[in-house]
């Protein structure tokens, strides 16, 4: 039930005030605004509990469709002219959100955001399931689709929700948690700090990227100063006041606040735990592990702020360098100094470029193709292909200068280094004579060919 403190607060609180009680799930302040998106009638039915004990029923409407401050207290009067109290029990409590009658913008607004929410919802019942284990069981419904989500009890790093739908899905995860001591000291502050990181796996054991990496319990909605493929979640976390992204500090020559300190501690213990979940993944032999690493994308945005570079981008630039994480053609994963991974660092330089403006993708792809089924016959057993399929995605994650991106003039250079055609090692299907006209054709498609 509400308490008389919670009703107020929710009836009249049009900002986000933070609550010094950390027990409370909402204590952020600003759960509730967020969904007038919906609508800006919203009715309350509920069960309200006074300050001497007693229980109660309760209804009414908020009215929020007001811009100025006129039309607003307006709706604050409505608001109080509806409210029923001493009602008899509810048991539950009920937002019924009022859309406008007429087929306004407003009206077609609050649809496409019921509809978004309801998929965003859909997305992340599973780890908020797994993230809070008091909640055994949610279900959902919109119209005639109907879902529950229950979880699946599990000791080990493995935790699966079914999903019941007109069938059964079931959605896996890898998760690790820790705990760990927090120190603050310039306020002498010392707390325990729970940490979970979780990734998804799909029904082929690959590696899903998540698409919200920051949950309080409940995921933070809205731009993240860093994105992650794992979902960090610790209730400990400091969130702005909007709940959309924690605080970080990223001026370094200024005294740490406490909010972004244990923040930046959480991070780091996350970091912990998804090395724990990439050796896990390696050990199972999961595929696609270069999902695990899309925080990696816009590692300029962070090249000026010493903990991002270190902590995070640093991390997994280490895990991606000493973990053998690439498939290959081979068969086998193998370590960074092991693999090819080809790379046409500019499809400019080809003739014809600027003739495709409309079937770019196709001219940049058969390039590409040609030059990834050169190097197929120049395999050793020192270095290995990486997957056709996985090669789009490494060379989209990695630095520009990643050492096993390997571009035409590497491989030009590594013919010219054998001297003579019988010195070529070769291990394709073609003649070396074939292999190597193969390779003049292509040169020759290039706009500065000098053969």
């Amino acid at each position: 039930p509400f308490t008389e403190e919670d009703l107020v607060s929710l009836l009249y609180q049009y900002g986000g005030m933070k609550d010094e009680d950390q027990s409370k799930i909402g204590r952020f302040g600003t759960g509730f605004l967020s969904t007038l998106v919906l609508s800006r009638v919203v009715h309350i039915s509920g069960d309200l509990i006074s300050k001497e004990g007693k229980l109660s029923g309760f209804e009414v409407t908020i009215y929020r469709e007001g811009n100025t401050t006129e039309e607003l207290n307006k709706g604050i009067k409505k608001m109080e002219e509806s409210k029923k109290l001493d009602l008899p029990l509810k048991g539950k409590t009920e937002f019924t959100f009022i859309l406008p009658e007429d087929d306004s913008s407003l009206k077609k607004n609050s649809v496409e955001a019921y509809n978004k929410g309801f998929e965003s919802l859909k997305e992340n019942i599973p780890p908020i399931l797994i993230f809070n284990p008091s909640i055994k069981e949610i279900t959902i419904q919109n119209k005639d689709e109907r879902y529950t989500f229950s979880r699946i009890i599990s000791n080990g790093p493995v935790q699966n929700v079914v999903i019941f739908s007109k069938g059964c899905k079931l959605k896996t995860y890898i998760h690790f948690s820790k705990k760990d001591t927090f120190i603050y000291d310039p306020k002498k502050i010392i707390k325990e700090i729970g940490v979970n990181c979780l990734l998804e796996l799909n029904e082929e054991e690959k590696i899903v990227p998540a698409k919200r990496c920051l949950f309080i319990g409940f995921p933070l909605l809205g731009p993240k100063k860093f994105e992650s493929s794992v979902i960090f979640n610790s209730f400990e976390f400091e969130p702005e006041n909007e709940r959309s992204d924690i605080i970080l500090q990223f001026d370094d020559k200024i005294q740490e606040s406490y909010e972004s300190a244990i923040n930046k501690f959480i991070i780091s213990k996350g970091m912990e735990l998804f090395e724990q979940i990439i050796k896990y993944s390696i050990d199972k032999s999961y595929g696609n592990l270069y999902n695990a690493f899309n925080g990696l994308v816009n590692v300029s945005d962070f090249s000026k702020n010493q903990f991002l570079t270190k902590s995070f981008i640093g991390k997994m630039n280490e895990f991606i360098k000493t973990f053998h994480i690439f498939e290959t053609k081979s068969g086998s994963r193998k370590q960074y100094n092991e693999v090819i991974i080809p790379f046409i660092p500019d499809y400019n330089a080809y003739i014809g470029y600027e003739n495709h403006t409309e079937d770019r993708d196709f001219f940049e792809n058969s390039i590409y193709d040609e030059f990834y089924n050169l190097l197929i016959g120049l395999q050793t057993e020192k270095k290995h292909l990486v997957l056709y399929e996985h090669c789009s995605k490494w060379i989209s994650i990695l630095r520009y200068d990643f050492p096993s991106k390997f571009g035409p003039n590497n491989l030009f250079k590594m013919i010219s280094n054998f001297g003579n055609i019988s010195n070529l090692v070769y291990s394709g299907m073609d003649t070396k004579e074939a292999f190597v006209n193969k390779i003049i054709l292509f040169i020759e498609k290039m706009k500065n060919c000098n053969t």
